[in-house]
């Protein structure tokens, strides 16, 4: 929506207001909810799969491991390393 309104030739037209600027974005957003929504499992299915792959790969030749992990390189740390401890 930036780049749409920042190529108009007009500087009348480029001007917008807070809450057009948050209602269109908000409309957006639905959108691709819905959209991802439909094109993907149930979160219940999603966690499945996920545990299914770690577990192939992890159950091969069972020892002591290790993870290292970089707090700065995952985005919402605190959360998602909750989640992936719990799958794990």
């Amino acid at each position: 929506m930036i780049a749409t309104l920042s190529v108009k030739h007009n500087p009348a037209d480029r001007q917008i207001t807070k809450k057009k600027f948050l209602s269109n974005l908000k409309a957006i957003r639905t959108t691709a909810i819905s959209q991802w929504t439909l094109a993907l499992k149930t979160r219940d299915k999603l966690l499945q799969a996920r545990r299914k792959q770690l577990k192939v790969h992890l159950n091969k030749n069972t020892r002591l491991r290790y993870f290292i992990l970089n707090p700065k390189g995952i985005e919402d740390y605190d959360n998602q390393i909750v989640l992936f401890l719990s799958d794990f």
